[in-house]
């Protein structure tokens, strides 16, 4: 347990680093959420969260894998920095819900047939086990979709999305502990320890507070969805 404590504080001690140094580059490169009748900021606010999270959990990951020589499957690295970076470009040019649906499922494609990541199993729920591939795509592709955007919508009031993720990736720590899902302890471990810094300065911040955006929303919302599928592919 000592080695996943070590992934929470380090992936905690990055964010909380490099968080005013992307404070101050969002603005020196206008990359701010600017007020309007919709919104509830009244001044620009940074809207370079997500990288900061995605750097803490990435560096914190690596590190312990190299030192410990632990395994983690690389393939995971596309659709999250294809999210990561679809979001980034949302956040500075506003891209139509068009563009991002199709974005997102060639996320969740990526995982399907790429991670090897998919629902294609119930384990006895409603007497389903076993579920053939022209089921398995679409289902897989219609619960991973809806979660991603689940998180993205939700991300409206200070804290909501960060604090509701650092819940829901406590539970997937117990679950995965229960389960000896090694890969889904180290990343949520690693995700809960980059939120909590970034909760603090979105919610009490003043002048380094800074909003996650649709690049840390997206982030999040493929991170639950690997995490989920890895949960049901544990569970056979």
């Amino acid at each position: 347990m000592l080695l996943y404590l070590m992934v929470l504080l380090l992936s905690a001690g990055v964010v909380w680093i490099v968080h005013p140094y992307l404070v101050k580059f969002a603005f020196g490169k206008n990359i701010v959420d600017k007020p309007n009748a919709r919104k509830l900021n009244r001044i620009p606010v940074p809207v370079l969260g997500g990288v900061g999270v995605f750097i803490g959990f990435i560096v914190s990951i690596y590190i312990v894998v190299s030192i410990f020589h632990l395994e983690f499957p690389h393939s995971y690295m596309f659709p999250l920095l294809l999210m990561l970076g679809m979001g980034l470009v949302d956040d500075m040019c506003d891209l139509t819900p068009h563009t991002k649906f199709v974005v997102q499922i060639l996320a969740v494609l990526l995982l399907y047939f790429f991670c090897d990541l998919r629902i294609d199993n119930l384990h006895g729920v409603f007497g389903v086990y076993d579920i053939p591939m022209v089921v398995s795509l679409p289902l897989s592709l219609v619960a991973c979709v809806g979660l991603i955007n689940s998180i993205n919508l939700i991300d409206g009031i200070d804290g909501l999305s960060s604090g509701y993720s650092i819940v829901v990736s406590g539970l997937f720590a117990i679950l995965a502990f229960v389960q000896g899902n090694t890969v889904n302890l180290l990343m949520s471990c690693a995700l809960a320890g980059a939120l909590v810094p970034f909760f603090i300065y979105n919610v009490f911040g003043k002048r380094n507070k800074m909003f996650i955006g649709d690049a840390g929303s997206h982030l999040l919302g493929v991170l639950f969805c690997i995490m989920a599928l890895n949960v049901l592919d544990s569970s056979s």
